[in-house]
Formats: structure tokens, sequence, C-alpha cells
């Protein structure tokens, strides 16, 4: 008879590598910039609609970075810091029964890994928002074998909305090179 040894995974794991990156995602990586533009604008949409604003979003790729900017009430800090907990799933979405642009709840973790797999192992994500500037920097650690999430948090000068901007410089210049 085999013995079947227990195992334990991180659910970070689900999140910073290119396989399971993919599957969280839905598309092949070639796809995955366009996925997180619509996940976010979706996002933006679906919070103008509960606050009944009428959205502005702006989008800019300037092939290094990928920024986005609504005009809705801004992600609280709490949900940021939500956001970089990979072992819980964090959603205005879950419980809502109706109709929603996007429902899965794994947008905003996606956002935080995405640059980290397409950078090879160094990613960063800044959120602008409600008088927050967030800088979520991750990177490879060899002793532990893992991503480590390093965030700080400073005071940004009061604005409208969320700004999110993806550093994509590592990627780009891959891009270029072949």
């Amino acid at each position: 008879m085999t013995v079947r040894e227990t195992f334990s995974l991180s659910r970070q794991a689900e999140y910073f590598s290119e396989s399971e990156l993919t599957k969280q995602i839905g598309y092949e990586p070639k796809k995955w910039i366009l996925a997180i533009v619509k996940e976010l604008l979706d996002n933006a949409l679906d919070h103008c609609e509960e606050i009944k604003r009428d959205p502005v979003v702006v989008i800019r790729y300037t092939g290094t970075t990928l920024s986005i900017q609504d005009n809705g009430d801004g992600i609280d800090p709490d949900s940021v810091a939500g956001m970089l907990d990979f072992d819980r799933r964090v959603s205005s979405r879950e419980v809502t029964r109706g109709i929603a642009r996007g429902s899965q709840g794994n947008a905003a973790k996606t956002v935080i890994a995405l640059p980290y797999v397409l950078n090879g192992g160094r990613g960063r994500t800044v959120i602008v928002s409600q008088g927050w500037r967030h800088v979520i920097d991750v990177t490879f650690d060899d002793l532990s074998g893992t991503p480590q999430i390093k965030h700080e948090k400073t005071v940004e000068s009061a604005q409208n909305g969320t700004f999110v901007q993806i550093d994509l410089a590592e990627y780009a210049s891959k891009q270029t090179n072949h």
C-alpha cells in the first residue's frame, strides 16, 4: 500500500509563476496586459456605477509602464493591504447577487503578481489613492525560495480616484531584444 505524504503549498504560489498566473488571469501571457487593463477598467466602471458618477478613465501604455487613472472614490488603504494577503481572496463582488463585469476577486492580486512574472522575478506596482502612495515591490528571496513583497506607504497629495501604475521595463527590454 502506498502512503501519501501531506504537503502544504502557499496560496501565494498560485500567483507568482507563469503557469499559475495564467490560470488566475484566464489568458496566455501575451494577452496579460490587455486582460489587466480590462479588469482595472471593469473595476472603475463598476465603482462609478455604484456611486452614480459618470466614469472618466485614462489608460496609458508607454511600453515600459502601464497606468490607469479613474475618477472614483479611490481604493482605501485597508483594501490595498488586503490585496497583498495572498492567503485570502478580497473582493467587493464575492457576495453580490447581480451582474458585474468583474467577479472573480483576483484582479488586484494579479496586478501585483503580473510585473513580477513578466519582468522575470522583480516587479513594481504603484497605487495612489485616498491621499496615500503605495509602492509595492516584489522580489525573489533566494533563501526562502519564494517571492517577497515590500509595501511602502507614504502620504500623497489628495487626488480623485485611483491611479495604478505597473512597471514593465524588464519585460519591454526582453521584447525588443527578440
